[in-house]
């Protein structure tokens, strides 16, 4: 018998960062729909884009015993997350979430590339 009980709790969810430990919390599968429209509302700002990144870590982390003001706190630091780790992280807590992984773009050979066929008229 599959116990995702036991499947969850047998999960690497925790992270440290900033001297503080923290653990991603499996969410209720409407939580995703509300992430969801949280992205589709994000304008092209990168100020805006960050708020999105630690408000679904957020929600993530929120345990009912302060992890959630940590996590905020944490964010205000000086010794909080940088960007690259915020949006590592906020990664991380989506595949968590969902099960899914975030594509990585791969990247493009340099130079011009070449066909096999020719363009001979004939």
């Amino acid at each position: 018998m599959r116990d995702y009980d036991q499947i969850r709790l047998e999960r690497d969810l925790d992270f440290k960062l900033g001297g503080e430990s923290f653990r991603i919390h499996m969410l209720p599968m409407k939580a995703v729909k509300v992430w969801v429209d949280r992205e589709e509302a994000t304008g092209d700002t990168t100020g805006e884009f960050m708020q999105m990144c630690v408000d679904r870590i957020a929600d993530a982390v929120a345990d009912g015993n302060g992890a959630e003001e940590r996590w905020r706190a944490l964010c205000d630091a000086d010794n909080g997350p940088s960007y690259g780790e915020l949006r590592e992280l906020a990664r991380w807590v989506w595949e968590a979430q969902t099960d899914f992984p975030t594509t990585q773009p791969e990247p493009s050979p340099a130079g011009q590339q070449r066909t096999a066929s020719s363009s001979k008229a004939g």
